[in-house]
C-alpha cells in the first residue's frame, strides 16, 4: 500500500484547520463571506507556514456552490475538484518553471475570458519571486486594471525580490513563524489522531527542530515515526534527527567550568561519532547558553519565562551556578556569531572543536584592563636595538589578537570601552613603524605609500597623493588639495593616511587638509576684468570687448578673446 506523508494527509481544507496565521485567515475569510475579494494578494513568509494552503482554501471559498461563505463546504463538486487540482477556473502556476515573458503574456490573454464554471477565475502563482523582470512588467497593466471576477494570489518566500510596482498593486500579508508551543500543540494533535503514544518532550524536540515551519515539523515527525516502535520517545527522536542529548551538554558545561581542554576535545569527538547535525548542535548550544545566562541573572522567574519542562529548568539552574554571568554572556555571543561560519566551513568538525575550546578558555584570555599597562611597558622600552623593536611589535600583536577575541565574544555594556581599546591596540600592532630613518619628507612618504600599496598593506591610493601641495614642518602637516573631487576623496581616506603616516614613522603628526577655493563663474570674472586698469586701453583705443573668461584654477590659464 502506498504511503501518504503526514504533511499531505493532514493538509488543512478549511481556514479553521490552519495552524496559526489568525490575522490572515480572518481577512481572507471575511473577503470570501462578503464576496468582495481584492484583485491581487501577495502572501509572503518562510517555507511551510501555509501560504499555498491558504490560497487554495480561499479559492474554494470563493467558488463554493454555496458562496458567498466564510469557509468552503468541501462537499460540493466545485470544492472537491479544486482540492483534486482539476477545476478549470483555478490555475496553480509554478513561478520557477513558468517565468518567461511569453508565459506572462499567455496568462494575460487567458484572463480576458470569463469564468466557465465558478464565480471567479483564480490564479495562484507559487514561488512568484522566480518570475523574470519582463514577466512582472507584462503583468503590471493587468494588475492595475484587472478584469472583473479575476483574482491573483502570489505566494513567495522572498518578497524583497518583488518589484515595488507589483507590491503596491497587491494586498500584502506576511506569514509569521509558528511558536514552539503552537507547533508542539499541532504535532500532539496529529499523534493523538493517529493513535500513537508519545512523550511530550519528543513532540517538543520536533517542534524546536522545525523552527516554526509546520511542513518541516510534519516531515520530521514522519521521519521519527519511520524508526518504528510502539511509541514516539525522546531518545528515539534524538537518534533519528541527529540531536544531542542532555548528557552531552551536561558534560560539555562541566568541562567548560573546569577549563578542561581534554574533556572538551573528547566531547567534540563524541558529537562527530554520534552523527549529530553540527549546525543544529551549535543552535542548541546557543539556546542552552542563553538559558544559562538568564538563569544566572534572573534566577527561577527567568527560567519559568522560558517555558521549559521541569527537568530542563532544573538542569539549567544546576549548571548556571557554576559560571559567572560575564562568562556565559560572552560564550553565548561567541557561539551565536560562530554558528553560520561553522556550518559553511570547509572543515566544520575542526571549526566546532575550536569554538568549544574557545568557550572553555574564555576566562584565561588577557583581561582588558591589562592592555594599557602592556602597551605602556612596550612604549617605555628603547628601540635602539632591532631585537627590541621586533619584540615590541610581536607583543602588541599578541595582546591585540587576544583582546580582539575577548571583545568580539563579550557584548556587555561594561566591555564597550574595552572594545574600543582593542581596536586601537589592533591598529598599533598593524601599523608599527616600518621606516627606521624617519624625516618629514613628503616625496619619501609618497614613495613609501606606493610600496605599501603594492604589497597589499593599508595605505591611501597613490593617485590621491600626486596633485597635492605639502607643507610639513615637524609634527604639523598641511596638505592643500587642488580640486574639490580630490579633496573629498582625501577626506574619506583620512584614517588610512594617518595610519600610513604612523607606519612611516610620524607617530604624532597633526594633519590639516585644506580645500581648494571655490572656482569663480565666468560672469564674476568678466565683471572683475572689465574694471581692470591694465585692460582699459584695450577697451578705449582698440574698441575691444571681453567675450569669455575662465578661472585659472580650472584650466591653468585665463582666456581673453576679443
Amino acid at each position: 500500500m502506498r504511503h501518504t506523508s503526514l504533511a499531505a494527509r493532514y493538509r488543512p481544507q478549511t481556514f479553521a484547520d490552519v495552524a496559526g496565521q489568525d490575522m490572515v485567515k480572518a481577512v481572507l475569510s471575511r473577503a470570501a463571506a462578503e464576496g468582495r475579494p481584492a484583485a491581487a494578494y501577495l502572501l509572503s513568509g518562510t517555507r511551510g507556514v501555509g501560504k499555498t494552503t491558504i490560497a487554495r482554501i480561499f479559492a474554494k471559498a470563493l467558488n463554493c456552490e454555496h458562496a458567498p461563505v466564510s469557509e468552503p463546504c468541501n462537499e460540493c463538486p466545485q470544492c472537491r475538484r479544486i482540492t483534486q487540482g482539476a477545476y478549470v477556473d483555478v490555475a496553480e502556476i509554478d513561478g520557477a518553471s513558468n517565468n518567461s515573458v511569453d508565459d506572462a503574456r499567455a496568462l494575460r490573454e487567458n484572463i480576458t475570458y470569463a469564468p466557465m464554471e465558478g464565480s471567479y477565475k483564480i490564479f495562484i502563482i507559487d514561488e512568484a519571486h522566480m518570475l523574470s523582470r519582463h514577466a512582472f512588467n507584462a503583468l503590471l497593466k493587468t494588475l492595475e486594471e484587472p478584469p472583473p471576477r479575476v483574482v491573483f494570489v502570489f505566494a513567495t518566500t522572498e518578497a524583497h525580490r518583488f518589484p515595488l510596482t507589483i507590491v503596491s498593486r497587491c494586498q500584502h500579508f506576511v506569514f509569521r513563524h509558528l511558536t514552539e508551543e503552537e507547533l508542539c500543540t499541532h504535532l500532539s494533535a496529529v499523534l493523538r489522531n493517529e493513535r500513537i503514544p508519545f512523550e511530550e518532550s519528543a513532540a517538543r524536540l520536533i517542534a524546536k527542530r522545525a523552527a516554526g515551519s509546520v511542513r518541516d515539523g510534519m516531515s520530521l515527525l514522519d521521519q521519527a515515526l519511520a524508526l518504528g516502535g510502539a511509541s514516539l520517545t525522546t531518545a528515539g527522536t534524538r537518534e533519528v534527527l541527529g540531536m544531542a542529548g542532555q548528557e552531552i551538554f551536561a558534560g560539555l558545561f562541566d568541562a567548560m567550568r573546569r577549563q578542561d581542554c581534554t574533556a572538551v576535545a573528547t566531547i567534540s569527538r563524541q558529537v562527530l561519532h554520534a552523527g549529530l547535525d553540527i549546525g543544529f548542535f551549535v543552535q542548541e548550544l546557543v539556546g542552552q547558553l542563553r538559558g544559562l545566562f538568564l538563569a544566572c541573572e534572573g534566577g527561577a522567574p527567568a527560567v519559568h519565562a522560558l517555558q521549559l519542562s521541569a527537568d530542563e529548568a532544573a538542569f539549567l539552574q544546576a549548571i548556571a551556578s557554576g559560571f559567572s554571568a560575564a562568562h556565559l554572556h560572552s560564550a553565548w555571543q561567541m557561539a551565536l556569531e560562530a554558528r553560520r561560519g561553522i556550518v559553511y566551513h570547509p572543515e566544520p568538525a575542526a571549526a566546532l572543536e575550536l569554538l568549544l575550546l574557545n568557550l572553555a578558555l574564555l576566562p584565561r584570555l588577557l583581561p582588558v584592563d591589562r592592555l594599557a599597562s602592556c602597551l605602556s611597558a612596550d612604549a617605555g622600552t628603547t628601540h635602539d636595538a632591532p631585537v627590541n623593536t621586533a619584540y615590541n611589535a610581536q607583543a602588541a600583536q599578541s595582546a591585540a589578537a587576544a583582546l580582539q577575541e575577548t571583545a568580539d565574544s563579550n557584548p556587555c555594556p561594561a566591555t564597550e570601552a574595552a572594545s574600543a581599546q582593542v581596536a586601537s591596540a589592533s591598529d598599533v600592532a598593524s601599523y608599527m613603524p616600518r621606516s627606521t630613518n624617519f624625516r618629514p619628507d613628503w616625496e619619501a612618504f609618497c614613495d613609501f605609500c606606493v610600496a605599501e600599496h603594492k604589497v597589499g598593506r593599508p595605505s591611501p591610493p597613490p593617485h590621491l597623493l600626486v596633485d597635492v601641495t605639502a607643507d610639513w614642518q615637524g609634527e604639523d602637516l598641511r596638505l592643500t588639495i587642488k580640486s574639490q573631487i580630490l579633496y573629498r576623496q582625501m577626506e574619506s581616506q583620512r584614517a588610512a593616511l594617518l595610519h600610513a603616516l604612523a607606519a612611516f614613522g610620524a607617530q604624532c603628526v597633526h594633519l590639516t587638509l585644506t580645500a581648494p577655493p571655490k572656482p569663480r563663474g565666468a560672469r564674476e570674472l568678466m565683471e572683475q576684468f572689465s574694471r581692470h586698469p591694465g585692460l582699459q586701453p584695450c577697451f578705449d583705443v582698440l574698441g575691444a570687448t571681453l567675450e569669455h573668461c575662465t578661472d585659472q584654477a580650472q584650466v591653468g590659464t585665463t582666456d581673453l578673446l576679443s
